[in-house]
């Protein structure tokens, strides 16, 4: 069908709806939340399960929602035994005519995952942030918060028809061409300067700081960016390999970056997830630096604490199956006779 307008009604013969209003903005503006100022719509911690969403405005297909002043949501309690993920997320719904800010609870699990979002046409929902709920924890902190206000695949940016100019590909292509005649100079004059120093890193980090989104440290966001990975391996999407992360993280637009086996058990798996939550918790309270260098720290200490546990498990198995053998005593016929008491348990063997 075509449709047109708006024109003045003569007679009632033009009548728009709320819908047609809307649309007119399809063109014009994305789904997201505007980019500026910086703290738009973010989601901080307050205090125990409570967190804020700072003032901003949101637009979801061509409807939108403005909040002008601080606004709190609260967590439902955290499961004792079980991690949990929560989304904060904007929620188009056409039945009640309205868009919310909301939680949306997650369901717990030893490697929680952030609740998918519902996506169709009476619901749609944008996720500002996924807040990682650990088991008996009642506080939620910042470092436990994702922030997605910036990915696209959950929310975006909101972008115009007539946008500002960005600078950014402009200076990443004086970027790119510097590192092309950098990296020219340098191989033409030091060969073997990448490999010295990639085998110098090696030295110094000798485990896998698995540093995914790019921002120089581990967080919830990392750990996330593993499980989804994980997932598409089990549905066979990808090879748990070198070649099926490179393919993963292109997809995802990602920012290249090593294979992260953090254990180096060959694969990449919960085991991975569960060390960086760790990780990241511990480097919240300040146990570690949040780096390559606390990182190697972390898992020094729990490949020495695992080591340990290994060989106390061995020790105790040796004893186990030293106590199932019987003693073997070899001595002559007369030594046996002047025994003055013979060990039932003991196999005496005559010479």
């Amino acid at each position: 069908m075509v449709t047109c307008g708006f024109f003045d009604s003569i007679d009632g013969d033009r009548k728009y709806s709320a819908d047609d209003i809307s649309n007119f903005f399809l063109k014009l503006i994305s789904n997201g939340v505007f980019a500026t100022p910086a703290n738009e719509m973010q989601v901080t911690a307050t205090s125990c399960m409570t967190v804020k969403i700072s003032p901003g405005w949101g637009f979801i297909n061509c409807k939108w929602i403005h909040n002008d002043a601080d606004f709190y949501l609260t967590l439902d309690e955290p499961d004792m035994v079980l991690n949990r993920a929560d989304r904060i997320v904007l929620r188009l719904d056409k039945n009640t005519r309205t868009i919310e800010i909301a939680v949306k609870k997650g369901t717990p699990g030893e490697t929680a995952f952030a609740p998918a979002l519902q996506r169709d046409e009476t619901i749609w929902e944008l996720s500002l942030a996924y807040i990682y709920v650990w088991a008996g924890h009642t506080e939620i902190t910042q470092a436990d918060i994702a922030d997605e206000r910036g990915n696209t695949d959950v929310c975006g940016w909101i972008k115009c028809l007539i946008d500002q100019i960005d600078t950014t590909n402009l200076f990443a292509q004086y970027d790119a061409a510097f590192w092309i005649w950098f990296n020219g100079i340098k191989d033409s004059f030091i060969p073997d300067i990448r490999e010295r120093l990639e085998t110098a890193e090696k030295l110094i980090y000798p485990y896998t700081f698995p540093n995914i989104d790019g921002n120089d440290t581990l967080n919830v966001l990392d750990a996330n960016l593993i499980q989804n990975f994980v997932s598409d391996v089990g549905s066979g999407k990808y090879t748990n390999d070198a070649t099926g992360w490179a393919k993963f993280a292109e997809e995802k637009g990602l920012p290249e970056s090593d294979y992260p086996d953090a254990n180096g058990d060959g694969i990449v798996n919960a085991k991975e997830t569960a060390l960086i939550l760790e990780f990241s918790a511990d480097a919240a309270v300040g146990k570690y630096d949040n780096s390559k260098a606390g990182w190697n720290i972390f898992m020094t200490k729990k490949i020495q604490s695992d080591t340990q546990t290994a060989l106390q498990k061995i020790s105790t198995e040796l004893a186990i199956l030293q106590n199932q053998f019987v003693p073997i005593v070899k001595l002559t016929q007369e030594a046996y006779d002047a025994l003055e008491e013979v060990d039932e348990n003991t196999l005496y063997v005559i010479i």
